[in-house]
Formats: structure tokens, C-alpha cells, sequence
């Protein structure tokens, strides 16, 4: 036997493209896929909710959920609002990749989305128990809202 959930279980499934967010209310299966970009989860054990983001780019103002700092402060705002304590919230972070080999902008905009992810969940008390950043591919994400599960797979140029 194993402990492995089975993906058609779920019901309900979600997409994410760039600069958007989603946060579940019932047990999702949320998939996106990442370079530069990255992708927060945040999940509380106690109420079986998470949430994800795919941000891309470091910092911003108002509701634009482009921006990393944005997308957690309204994804941390919209589970404490869905009971979740802010203090036992776990996070995961993806992506970040310097997937364009000859970028002029150093840091790259992958170092600089990880950076802000990292310091923003520092100053909110969240805990990371896992992250896959960096480097120079490009991930896909799944996420299973409802146990905090999340599974990546490097792609290849071209993938």
C-alpha cells in the first residue's frame, strides 16, 4: 500500500499562469509551470488549505499579483480570513531559475523573486520546509492543496 494520493481523486483542478494566485477552499490540485518565476505555497496542516502563487517579478504596488511581494501578502491576508494562524503556516518555494544564460540584469530576475519570497516570509514568522530554486531549468509544479504536498520535475531546454 501507499501513501501516495492518486491525482484522479481530486475533482478539482487549477492552472496557473504567470501572475496569478489561487487559493483553495476545497481539496485542488494546482499545476504551473516555472523559470524565472516563482511559485509559494503555503499551507496550514490544522484547516487543510493552501495556497500558490506564480509571481514574476520581485516587488510591486497595489493588487498586481505579478509581483512576489504582492501575491503573499494577499495569499497570507486570505488564509488567516479562512481561520488558518499565520504562526503555523509551512511554505514551499519553486523556480527562480536564471533560465536566460545571457541576461544583462544581475542579479538575476530569478535570484531577485527568490530573495523577496525569502525575505518576505522571514518578516511574516513562516516557516519554509522545503524549497527548489535556482539553477537553469525550468520546473513544472503540483501542488495538492489540501496536504501541502508538492511535487516538481526539471524540464529540459525545449520542455
Amino acid at each position: 500500500m501507499t501513501d501516495r494520493p492518486s491525482l484522479r481523486e481530486y475533482s478539482q483542478r487549477v492552472y496557473l499562469k504567470p501572475a496569478e494566485l489561487y487559493i483553495a477552499a476545497s481539496p485542488t490540485v494546482i499545476e504551473t509551470v516555472l523559470g524565472s518565476c516563482v511559485a509559494v505555497t503555503l499551507y496550514c496542516r490544522a484547516r487543510q488549505i493552501g495556497a500558490v502563487c506564480h509571481a514574476t517579478l520581485p516587488t510591486g504596488t497595489g493588487g498586481d499579483f505579478r509581483y512576489v511581494n504582492v501575491c503573499l501578502a494577499h495569499m497570507i491576508t486570505s488564509l488567516k480570513q479562512a481561520g488558518a494562524n499565520p504562526a503555523t503556516l509551512v511554505a514551499k518555494i519553486f523556480g527562480g531559475a536564471d533560465v536566460l544564460s545571457s541576461s544583462v540584469i544581475q542579479p538575476s530576475v530569478g535570484l531577485q523573486n527568490t530573495e523577496v519570497a525569502l525575505t518576505v516570509l522571514a518578516q511574516e514568522g513562516i516557516h519554509i520546509v522545503n524549497q527548489d530554486v535556482g539553477g537553469r531549468q525550468g520546473r513544472k509544479l503540483i501542488f495538492l492543496s489540501d496536504t501541502g504536498r508538492a511535487f516538481v520535475k526539471k524540464l529540459a531546454a525545449g520542455e
